[in-house]
């Protein structure tokens, strides 16, 4: 009789603690629209149109229109850049709801980010307990590059699936890790990198206990990737419709890091000359620490890989750019600072992020100096 209690008692308990992280999150929102407002306030322009600015109108022309079955020519830019399972959400919150398309992708943004911060807040609590938790979710809420976590962005959609996978392989729930992998696949080119994640967590499983039924996750991982990767071939006859879309809109491609080098260097020459530049570049130096602080708490591999994954490609593009969404979305990296930062220096951190997220918010509502 007791346990049974006890038991029935888990599941109010746990609301009550994850209240914590979501509403630390939602806090962090009111820094957002506030910046938001004021962007408002100098463009001249309803709260709407801030909000679903840069990638936002890609996303909504998706929701409106679907892919068109060619790619322009030339250089323009193409929605064929940008992965389906966000702008199909939103479509069917715009149908179920009857809310505006721009409406419903800042409220889908939102509702999808504050879960993630729940969900990180469970993974940060199993590997280093409650306090720490609140400080990693207090650091990734206000880190200054969630800023985007309030726009129509893929990243709130991207974010909640890569914590659930990766909350799922730490507690060996091998079909919740595959199925959000599967999903992530579909929502962003480097959820692709969970599918490595599950695969190096299912050969640990076997080779330490034997647990064979692991290999689902590895096994319906890269299945939103691939259908697609298979959608846009045969709607476009081009294989590589993708790719193509990415080099001659946005100039993306690989160069092993020479461009990210050039950055700091014109950066170390003239620090005030490019803004964006500048950006990228202290974000990479918040990466550097955040990677040393990773070291220290010793974080398990399965980590390790999920923000390798995510910080190379971003580091070896052609192109700096959005650095500070690739750091944010690196979340081991908040959980490790979490762990090691407390007392004076965690809040000092914190207020300086928090004053950041701000400014950075502000600058990209109402400018082109920074891309997000």
């Amino acid at each position: 009789m007791g346990s049974g209690h006890d038991g029935a008692a888990v599941a109010p308990l746990l609301t009550r603690r994850l209240a914590v992280p979501v509403a630390i999150f939602l806090s962090s929102r009111a820094v957002v629209l506030v910046a938001a407002h004021v962007a408002r306030l100098i463009k001249a322009q309803p709260l709407t149109a801030v909000l679903s600015r840069w990638d936002g109108q890609h996303y909504l022309e998706i929701v409106r229109d679907g892919y068109p079955p060619t790619l322009p020519d030339g250089g323009a830019q193409s929605v064929h850049a940008f992965f389906p399972a966000f702008p199909l959400l939103v479509r069917a919150v715009v149908r179920a709801t009857g809310l505006a398309p721009n409406t419903a992708g800042v409220v889908t943004t939102v509702t999808l980010a504050t879960v993630a911060a729940a969900v990180i807040w469970l993974l940060a609590r199993d590997v280093a307990g409650e306090e720490a938790a609140t400080r990693a979710v207090l650091l990734f809420s206000f880190f200054p590059g969630s800023f985007v976590l309030g726009l129509i962005y893929s990243e709130g959609l991207f974010l909640a699936l890569a914590a659930v996978c990766l909350l799922a392989l730490h507690r060996r729930g091998w079909l919740v890790a595959g199925l959000a992998a599967a999903a992530a696949g579909a929502t962003r080119p480097t959820g692709i990198v969970l599918a490595a994640c599950c695969a190096w967590a299912a050969v640990d499983a076997i080779r330490r206990r034997r647990q064979w039924s692991a290999l689902v996750a590895p096994a319906l991982a890269p299945v939103g990737f691939l259908a697609w990767t298979a959608f846009l071939a045969a709607h476009t006859g081009d294989p590589t419709a993708w790719i193509r879309s990415q080099r001659r809109g946005w100039g993306q491609g690989f160069d092993f890091g020479a461009h990210t080098a050039r950055s700091i260097g014109g950066f170390l020459a003239d620090p005030l000359g490019d803004f964006n530049r500048a950006v990228g570049v202290v974000a990479i130096a918040v990466l550097v620490a955040g990677l040393v602080l990773l070291w220290r708490t010793r974080a398990p591999a399965v980590q390790w890989l999920y923000t390798a994954g995510i910080m190379v490609p971003a580091l070896f593009s052609a192109v700096l750019t959005s650095t500070p969404r690739f750091v944010l979305s690196a979340f081991p990296l908040h959980v490790a600072a979490g762990r090691r930062l407390s007392g004076t220096a965690f809040a000092v951190v914190l207020a300086l992020s928090a004053t950041l997220l701000g400014l950075l918010a502000v600058v990209a509502d109402t400018s082109l100096l920074f891309t997000p």
